[in-house]
């Protein structure tokens, strides 16, 4: 097989997923040309895909030193440095990438998402209206826009946003989920409802929107039909500290106390910084009930420490 076919095989295996396959057919193509940058930047893009950033950035560097002017390199250069938290370094990449191309709702989108996670939310917000700005139907960025206003304190402009969101896109889980949970806290709980069992019927196997569901109906002293959504939850993802305190929740308005305390004991083992679940285990041992503090999850990030009261559904461009 001719190097060409290698490439080319390669490019088809890591396209389909296998990463191992294409790995080696690049490897082969390097052997013959070693100075071939594009099945550097390749290499570098599958490393990062497996996991190993240290790695890519060789990769990657090892492409720019042949070719040191080629933007999407830098581009994949910056997400492999956000990916290992080395934000400013990769927001410094991406501002010195907008200056040549300020009309690219890929590096903008790259930017705010990076702003995003390294706490800068103002920056943020302003990088995704940037996005908007170019690409008025953008609907992650109007989602991560709310998302951002939301977490700055402005909630009537988060909902605007998730609004515009699903105008465009009418099923649209992330802005379903993220509106719904923004009326909740407001109290308008019946509308809330409404839009959490959308996103379900959208995605009847995520744990996570079927978690906000379960809350939300909690909230409605809906308790049976609470427990089965979470139990559903559980038996979806068996590590989700959240449905197990929240069943434990739905069980004892039930009634059921000694399988709440399992539930809240589970959600210790899951997450042993959860103060609400010690508080209403200790409660039910000791044959107390308080209001329990139903708790929702929106969000694809996870924290090493007491998850805040909220999280958003954040989404990423494609």
């Amino acid at each position: 097989m001719l190097p060409d076919q290698h490439l080319a095989l390669a490019k088809e295996r890591h396209l389909a997923g296998d990463l191992a396959g294409a790995r080696s057919l690049y490897e082969t193509v390097l052997a013959v040309y070693p100075a071939e940058a594009d099945v550097m930047f390749r290499l570098g893009v599958l490393t990062l895909q497996c996991g190993a950033c240290d790695d890519a950035l060789a990769w990657l560097d090892r492409a720019l030193s042949h070719a040191p002017q080629e933007a999407r390199y830098h581009f994949a250069r910056a997400q492999v440095l956000a990916t290992s938290q080395r934000f400013d370094e990769a927001v410094a990449t991406y501002r010195a990438l907008l200056a040549s191309e300020a009309a690219s709702t890929d590096l903008w989108f790259a930017l705010a998402s990076t702003l995003q996670l390294s706490g800068d939310t103002h920056a943020a917000a302003a990088a995704f209206e940037s996005v908007i700005a170019l690409d008025p139907a953008n609907v992650d960025a109007l989602n991560n826009l709310g998302n951002c206003q939301r977490q700055l304190g402005d909630t009537a402009q988060a909902e605007a946003s998730y609004r515009r969101a699903l105008a465009v896109q009418p099923d649209y889980v992330s802005a379903l989920t993220n509106l719904g949970t923004l009326l909740q806290m407001r109290g308008q709980i019946d509308d809330a409802v409404a839009l959490l069992n959308k996103a379900v019927q959208l995605m009847p196997d995520s744990p996570a929107s079927l978690l906000n569901l379960g809350v939300a109906l909690l909230e409605q002293r809906r308790f049976d039909e609470a427990a089965t959504l979470l139990e559903h939850t559980l038996a979806l993802d068996p590590q989700f500290p959240e449905a197990a305190y929240n069943l434990g929740n739905a069980l004892n308005a039930l009634g059921k106390r000694h399988e709440a305390q399992a539930q809240y004991r589970l959600a210790i083992a899951l997450d042993p910084h959860h103060a609400d679940a010690y508080n209403n285990l200790g409660n039910v041992c000791a044959g107390t009930w308080a209001n329990s503090t139903p708790r929702s999850m929106r969000s694809m990030q996870r924290c090493g420490h007491v998850p805040p009261s909220w999280r958003p559904a954040t989404t990423q461009a494609t």
